[in-house]
């Protein structure tokens, strides 16, 4: 749906965000004129989070990366942004860095999975629960 693709357009441009945010250090002389990550984008993505998480049956068991073909892409896109959020952190053993680009990146990732979810259950493609016993 178009509201959907208009999300991730957001999405994109916050990404964006952050990396100009990542580039530009906190003590820089264009702090004041550059847009920072703040907890007001972190916010955004928890009402995305909402927003789709009331449209989907309660998750009561893990379930497994994967479903149709699109679910996938973005557990993979998910995996990225985990990881990048891992290197965030870090960095900031190194410099000091906007902590909450790491707060959104795990809110992202968050987004992610549920999106994931999500467009699952629209195609009507079942959950994968995790279940121990079938491990080899």
């Amino acid at each position: 749906p178009q509201a959907d693709k208009e999300n991730f357009v957001k999405l994109n441009h916050l990404l964006y965000l952050v990396g100009t945010d990542l580039a530009t250090p906190l003590e820089s002389k264009r702090e004041g004129k550059i847009n920072r990550i703040s907890q007001d984008y972190v916010e955004m993505i928890e009402n995305l989070i909402d927003f789709y998480s009331e449209k989907l049956p309660e998750l009561k068991h893990f379930i497994l990366p994967g479903g149709c073909f699109e679910s996938a892409f973005v557990h993979i896109a998910r995996t990225v942004c985990r990881r990048a959020e891992r290197r965030i952190v870090e960095l900031e053993n190194h410099e000091e860095v906007n902590h909450n680009i790491v707060v959104f990146l795990n809110r992202l990732s968050d987004f992610l999975f549920v999106f994931a979810r999500y467009i699952n259950f629209i195609k009507n493609v079942p959950e994968v629960t995790w279940n121990s016993e079938n491990i080899v």
